[in-house]
Formats: C-alpha cells, structure tokens, sequence
C-alpha cells in the first residue's frame, strides 16, 4: 500500500479502483473470475450461473459480490491506515441505482462521462 505522510492535509482519502467491471461490463468480471483457478469466488459465480441466463446471473452475481468486496478493500485499508480513510470510489458512464447502494459504505462516489458535449442525462434519469 501507499505510504502517504501522515496528518498531510492534502491527502483527502483513497479511492478504491477505477471503473470497475459494473454496468453493462458485468461480462468482463464473470469472465475474469470464471478462468481462473478455483476460489470461493469462483463457486458461488457458478451457483449465480446455475440459477439464470448468463446475462442475468452475471449482474446479480456483480451486485452481490461488489459490496463485499469495497467492505474487504476498505477494511484492508483502514488495517493499515485510519487516516486517511478509503474515501471513495470511481465508476464510469451512467450507473443503475444498485451500484450507487453498492458504494454507500464510501463519501465519494465519482462517475467519469466521457462525451463530447453534455446530454443532460443523468444515472437517475436510466440513461
């Protein structure tokens, strides 16, 4: 992990990844964690898989498994460091409200739009 100074007041908090494999690129993630060798992980993808159309069990898998995995990174980083705390996370495009609730355990939840001109869409407006 960073060592950042201590106390340095220009330090606000850690962000926790950089436009994960949600909305939209579920499939990336089911992929990911389906070629690698076994972990528990891996077993309850396939118990997600079991359950419904690839599509669907890959979004239900993601929304499940996302906030235990910002609760295990975020406890990982206040182990080591309590201040600064693990203050948000980035995500890209527009985001359904699930992943929103996912990332409630954080201050900031940045999203990264990438366009030319505005749209004047919002994530709670559904794209």
């Amino acid at each position: 992990m960073h060592a950042a100074p201590e106390n340095d007041p220009l330090v606000l908090g850690y962000f926790i990844g950089n436009e994960p494999p949600v909305e939209w690129r579920e499939s990336e993630l089911v992929r990911a964690v389906s070629r690698r060798t076994a972990t528990a992980t891996q077993a309850k993808l396939k118990e997600f898989l079991a359950e419904g159309t690839r599509r669907r069990a890959g979004k239900e898998f993601v929304l499940a498994q996302l906030p235990k995995y910002l609760e295990t990174v975020c406890g990982a980083v206040a182990q080591v460091r309590s201040e600064p705390p693990a203050a948000g996370t980035r995500y890209g495009g527009t985001m359904a409200d699930e992943y929103f609730v996912a990332a409630r355990i954080f201050d900031v939840c940045s999203i990264n739009v990438y366009e030319y001109e505005p749209s004047g869409r919002s994530s709670t407006q559904g794209g």
